[in-house]
C-alpha cells in the first residue's frame, strides 16, 4: 500500500467535508436571513388581520356574487352574464377569463375541462372566448345567481331543452 497516496486522499476527504459543512452553514444562515424573519414574526399576520377588520368596517354592502365591497345597496345583487369558454390546451390563449368575477371549471365529454366565466353587467370586457357549448350542470350553477344571461354556442340536448 502506498502511504503517500493515502495521506493525500485523507486530506482531500477532510477538505471536502469542511467545504460541505461551511456550505450548509452558509445556506442555513442566508435562508434564515431571507425567509426566517417572515415566518417567525407574527406582526405581519396581525397587520393583515387589522387591515381585513378595517375593510370590513368600511364595507357597508357586499356583492352576493363574489363578496366584493359595493357602495350602494342596489349593487348587492347585480345582473350577470355567464359565458361558456373552452379550456383545452389547443384553444389557448383564452380571452377575458382574468376579468371574470367568478369562474367555474368542470370536465365535459372526454374529460376536457371547460370554464363558465361570470361577469357583472357593468364589467367591460372587450373579448371572451373561445365560446363553447352549454351543459346542464353549468345551467344549474348559473341559476344559483338569479336570472342571468347565458352565452354559449350550441349545447347538449339536455342543456338546450333546459334553456
Amino acid at each position: 500500500m502506498n502511504y503517500k497516496n493515502f495521506d493525500e486522499t485523507k486530506y482531500i476527504y477532510i477538505l471536502a467535508g469542511i467545504i460541505f459543512l461551511v456550505s450548509i452553514l452558509l445556506f442555513a444562515w442566508f435562508g434564515y436571513q431571507t425567509f426566517g424573519n417572515k415566518f417567525v414574526q407574527n406582526d405581519s399576520a396581525e397587520d393583515i388581520k387589522k387591515i381585513v377588520k378595517l375593510e370590513e368596517e368600511d364595507c357597508k354592502y357586499k356583492r352576493k356574487l363574489d363578496g366584493v365591497c359595493v357602495e350602494l345597496e342596489k349593487d348587492i345583487d347585480p345582473k350577470i352574464v355567464a359565458v361558456m369558454v373552452e379550456n383545452n390546451l389547443e384553444a389557448w390563449p383564452l380571452s377575458g377569463i382574468s376579468k371574470a368575477n367568478v369562474v367555474y371549471e368542470a370536465p365535459v365529454e372526454g374529460n376536457i375541462p371547460r370554464f363558465m366565466a361570470i361577469y357583472t353587467i357593468d364589467n367591460e370586457i372587450e373579448q371572451v372566448g373561445p365560446v363553447r357549448s352549454a351543459r346542464p350542470y353549468y345551467l344549474d350553477w348559473v341559476s344559483e345567481n338569479g336570472n342571468a344571461m347565458y352565452m354559449h354556442v350550441g349545447g347538449s340536448v339536455d342543456a338546450l331543452d333546459l334553456i
